[in-house]
């Protein structure tokens, strides 16, 4: 049979005195403190992934108002461009008709003196004759 000595007891006294010892003073704090710093990364990765989030949303977010933005600039300078256009057309249009006016005026100012000179041709035909019959002549002719 086995004897049971009042050194086992001791020792098995001892053995479970330094088991509860290191369990509240080493094993516990050391648990809770391991418990602490797994909670600690688990949040800052869930904040950081949250952060991404935030960034990630916020970049579309700025990404689709350039591109507003950028399709407004367009819009308003096609807008502008056409504006311009018909202006430029306007006054290209009033200073064509300004322009044909003037050319009419001066054809029918042109026509009018060529019209008279042709009216005073044949008496300045006729002078011109009787100049040069004179100068090859030497006298007047009647």
């Amino acid at each position: 049979m086995i004897d049971i000595n009042v050194s086992f007891l001791f020792q098995l006294g001892l053995f479970w005195l330094v088991i509860i010892l290191l369990n509240t003073l080493f094993f516990n704090p050391m648990l809770r403190y391991l418990d602490y710093r797994k909670s600690l990364i688990v949040g800052r990765r869930e904040e950081a992934e949250k952060i991404l989030e935030d960034i990630s949303d916020k970049e579309k977010y700025y990404n689709e108002s350039i591109r507003t933005a950028k399709e407004e600039g367009m819009e308003y300078k096609k807008t502008i461009r056409e504006q311009i256009i018909r202006e430029q057309k306007t006054i290209s249009d009033a200073k064509q008709r300004e322009l044909e006016e003037e050319f009419l005026k001066q054809k029918n100012l042109l026509l009018g003196e060529m019209e008279t000179v042709r009216k005073e041709m044949p008496k300045i035909a006729d002078d011109l004759g009787k100049m040069m019959a004179k100068k090859v002549i030497g006298r007047e002719l009647q």
